[in-house]
C-alpha cells in the first residue's frame, strides 16, 4: 500500500431491497421508540433476539440515508443497556460454556455486528464525497461509531477467549487509514455510548483495539482486560504509530500490517517474511506513564472507578516493551494428564495421600519448641486472603479455648469430599509446561491463573508418574461453539507437600494452608507457595512440621498471580543447608 494514495472505502454489503407491502417492523422514529419500550429488557436472550432480527430487516431494507442513521440513534441506547446486562454477568473471566452462555455470545456478537455494518454503510456512502470544513464532523461520527462497533465484537472475543472473528482487523484498519488520509483522525467527539467520561477520536478507539491486542488478552482476566480498556482512553497518545511506506521489521517490537485481517504483530510471534509491514507502534511514552504509576504504588481514578494494581501495571510494561523471550522448545506428545483444580481440592487430595503413605522420620534440627500458647494452629488466617476472594472456598477448622492449641483437626474420611479428577488430552509439552485441550462440562469454570494439581499418563503404556505436579493455567483458547478448550499449562513444581505456616503476631496466631514445593530432582531450591497477600519479601514465618516451629525468612518471588504467589526462603538456622531440611518437612494432622 502506498501511504501518499487517497484510499477508498470498498466494503461488501447485501443489496438492498425496498420494502415490499407493509412493513414488518418499526421504520419510523416514533414506531421504533413505542417498540423499543415494549421489550422485555428483563428476559436478555428474549430482548436481544428481537434486537438482533430489528437490525437484520433494517440492514437489507432500502431507505433513505438520514432515516437510517435517525433508526441508529434511536435504537443505540437500547442497545447500550442491553450490553450493560450482558457484561454485568461476567464475573472473574470465568468460561461460560453453557448453551445459554453460547446462544448470548452470539447475539451479543451479531448485534454488535448489525450495528458496525449499518454505520459503515452510512460512511460508505458519504464517502463517496471528500469531506469538507464543514462536513469533517459528519464523518468522524460516522468513522467513530463504525470503529466503536467493530471493535466491541473484538472486545468480547477478548472476554471470552474466543477466535477473533473474521474481517474485523481488515474493516478497522481500511477506516483508520481512510481517517488518517484525510486528517480526520485527532478530531474529537462526544459519544457517551463510546466513552462517557470525554470526548474521543478515531485515533484513540482504534489504539484502544491496539493496546489490547498488545497484551496478550488471553493470558489476563476479563477484570484486567476491562480495567485497561475503559481506563486506558486518556493516556493511548502514548502509542504512537511510524507509518511508512515499507517499514523495517528487526529486533523487538510490535508492528501492523494495514492490508491483513491481524492487529499488532509481535515479532517474537510471526515469521517476518509472512507479512510487509506497514507501520511500526512505537509505545515509549505510555511504558513511561506506567512506570510512573508503578513507582507511586499504582494507579486509581475515582471518577472512572478504574484501579490497575502494580502487579497489572507491571505486566502491561512487559507486554508492551516486547522484549524478547526465550520460549522453551516445544515436543508433540500425547498421553492423558489427570487434572484436580483449585486449591480446595489440591489440599483434599494431597491431605489423603499423606495419610496412605509411609512418613519418612523427620531429622530437623529444631529452631524453637512450640511453647508459645498462642499459636492456634487450627484457626485458619483469613485476613487478605485472595483465595476466597477468587470464589476457593477452604471449611475452617476451629479448637474450643478448652482445646490444647497443639490439637490437630480430625483427619476427614475420604467419603466426606469427593474430588474431581478430570482426564485432559496432552498436545505438546515443554520443559515446564503442558498444551492441553480438554471438554469442559457446564459445571466446571476455569480461568486464567487457576491452581491445578497434575499427573502425565503415558498413551502406550498406560503408566502414571508417581507423584503430583503443581500447575497454574497461563493461557485460554475457546471455541463458543463447542466444549472444547485448550491451554497453556505452566509447572509451578514437580514435587508438592501441604504444610502450614503461621505469621509471628500479638495474641492468637493463626495458620494458613500453604504448599511446599520440593524439586530436588531439578536442583532448583525450595519454594512456598500461598495465598496472594499472606506474606511479602523478607518476612518472618513460622513452619509446623510434626508438632515442631521452624522459622522461615521469605526471600525472592518466583511466580504470581492474583491468586497466589510462590516464594524462594531459607530457614534461619541453617540457611545454607535449607534445601536439605525442607525437602523433609511435612505437616500430617
Amino acid at each position: 500500500m502506498n501511504m501518499d494514495d487517497q484510499q477508498k472505502l470498498v466494503f461488501k454489503f447485501k443489496k438492498k431491497a425496498a420494502i415490499d407491502g407493509s412493513p414488518i417492523l418499526p421504520l419510523t422514529e416514533k414506531q421504533l421508540e413505542t417498540w423499543l419500550l415494549n421489550l422485555p429488557m428483563m428476559n436478555v436472550m428474549d430482548a436481544g433476539v428481537r434486537l438482533e432480527r430489528y437490525l437484520h430487516h433494517l440492514n437489507l431494507i432500502d431507505i433513505s440515508d438520514k432515516l437510517r442513521f435517525k433508526l441508529l440513534e434511536c435504537i443505540k441506547p437500547t442497545i447500550h443497556v442491553f450490553m450493560k446486562l450482558f457484561y454485568k454477568g461476567m464475573h472473574g473471566r470465568l468460561i461460560d460454556l453453557t448453551d445459554e452462555g453460547k446462544d448470548i455470545h452470539r447475539l451479543v456478537l451479531t448485534i454488535n455486528k448489525g450495528m458496525a455494518e449499518a454505520y459503515m454503510f452510512l460512511l460508505q456512502q458519504l464517502a463517496n464525497k471528500e469531506p469538507g470544513l464543514l462536513s469533517r464532523k459528519k464523518y468522524v461520527e460516522l468513522i467513530n461509531k463504525s470503529l466503536f462497533y467493530l471493535g466491541a465484537q473484538l472486545h468480547l472475543s477478548y472476554l471470552i477467549y474466543a477466535p477473533q472473528p473474521k474481517g474485523i482487523w481488515k474493516a478497522m484498519h481500511q477506516i483508520y487509514v481512510y481517517a488518517l488520509q484525510r486528517k480526520l483522525h485527532h478530531i474529537k467527539m462526544t459519544d457517551k455510548d463510546i466513552y462517557k467520561y470525554g470526548s474521543v477520536t478515531p485515533e484513540q478507539i482504534y489504539k484502544r483495539l491496539l493496546l489490547q491486542s498488545m497484551i496478550s488478552p488471553n493470558s489476563i482476566k476479563s477484570a484486567q482486560l476491562v480495567q485497561v480498556y475503559l481506563g486506558m482512553m486518556p493516556w493511548l497518545d502514548g502509542i504512537k504509530i511510524i507509518a511508512d511506506t515499507n517499514v523495517e521489521a528487526h529486533g523487538v517490537g510490535h508492528y501492523i500490517d494495514v492490508m491483513s485481517d491481524i492487529g499488532p504483530v509481535n515479532l517474537q510471534d510471526y515469521k517476518q517474511e509472512d507479512h510487509k509491514f506497514n507501520w511500526k507502534i512505537d509505545n515509549n511514552n505510555l511504558i513511561e506513564q506506567l512506570e510512573r504509576w508503578f513507582s507511586e504504588g499504582g494507579y486509581s481514578d475515582p471518577e472512572t472507578h478504574v484501579s490497575l494494581s502494580k502487579d497489572l501495571i507491571t505486566y502491561l510494561i512487559l507486554m508492551l516493551k516486547a522484549h524478547f523471550v526465550a520460549k522453551s522448545k516445544r515436543t508433540a506428545s500425547s498421553g492423558i494428564l489427570k487434572t484436580i483444580i483449585g486449591l480446595t481440592q489440591t489440599l483434599a487430595e494431597l491431605k489423603l495421600e499423606e495419610h496412605e503413605e509411609p512418613v519418612d522420620e523427620l531429622a530437623l534440627q529444631e529452631v524453637m519448641e512450640n511453647t508459645n500458647s498462642d499459636i492456634n494452629w487450627a484457626i485458619k488466617d483469613t485476613s487478605g486472603d485472595v483465595w476466597e476472594l477468587s470464589h476457593y472456598t477452604i471449611v475452617d477448622e476451629t479448637t474450643t479455648e478448652e482445646e490444647e492449641p497443639e490439637s490437630e483437626p480430625e483427619t476427614p474420611k475420604k467419603s466426606e469430599q469427593q474430588i474431581d479428577i478430570f482426564p485432559w488430552n496432552i498436545l505438546d509439552t515443554s520443559p515446564r509446561g503442558y498444551r492441553i485441550s480438554c471438554q469442559l462440562d457446564e459445571e466446571t469454570v476455569m480461568s486464567i491463573g487457576e491452581l491445578l494439581l497434575v499427573k502425565p499418563i503415558d498413551e502406550c503404556t498406560d503408566e502414571q508418574q508417581p507423584k503430583w505436579k503443581l500447575a497454574t493455567v497461563c493461557w485460554m483458547d475457546v471455541s463458543p461453539q463447542s466444549h472444547e478448550v485448550n491451554m497453556g499449562l505452566h509447572i509451578l513444581g514437580q514435587h508438592v507437600q501441604r504444610i502450614h505456616v503461621a505469621k509471628q503476631i500479638s495474641e492468637k496466631t493463626k495458620y494458613e494452608d500453604c504448599l511446599l514445593i520440593d524439586d530436588t530432582q531439578l536442583l532448583e531450591p525450595s519454594t512456598l507457595l500461598m495465598s496472594r497477600h499472606y506474606a511479602n519479601t523478607g518476612d518472618e514465618l513460622l513452619v509446623k512440621a510434626q508438632q515442631k516451629v521452624y522459622k522461615i525468612r521469605i526471600d525472592d518471588v518466583v511466580w504470581y498471580s492474583d491468586g497466589f504467589s510462590q516464594f524462594h526462603f531459607h530457614l534461619l538456622s541453617e540457611p545454607e543447608d535449607s534445601d536439605k531440611i525442607v525437602s523433609n518437612i511435612a505437616v500430617h494432622n
